[in-house]
């Protein structure tokens, strides 16, 4: 099924994955090989707080 993708639907396919709107079973099964690659690349998740946390409760 990767194969059939183009990079776009990849791209949409792992954003998907991401908000947990499929499974990582699906994901795999669309994404194919590019799965890993797309992990690799994952963007590090944001915390809550940038700074100071103490600014927020000043």
């Amino acid at each position: 099924m990767a194969d059939e993708l183009t990079e776009s639907q990849k791209v949409d396919v792992w954003d998907l994955f991401e908000s947990g709107v499929i499974s990582e079973e699906v994901a795999r099964d669309l994404l194919g090989d590019s799965f890993e690659a797309f992990a690799e690349k994952r963007r590090p998740a944001l915390g809550l707080f940038f700074g100071d946390a103490n600014q927020f409760f000043a």
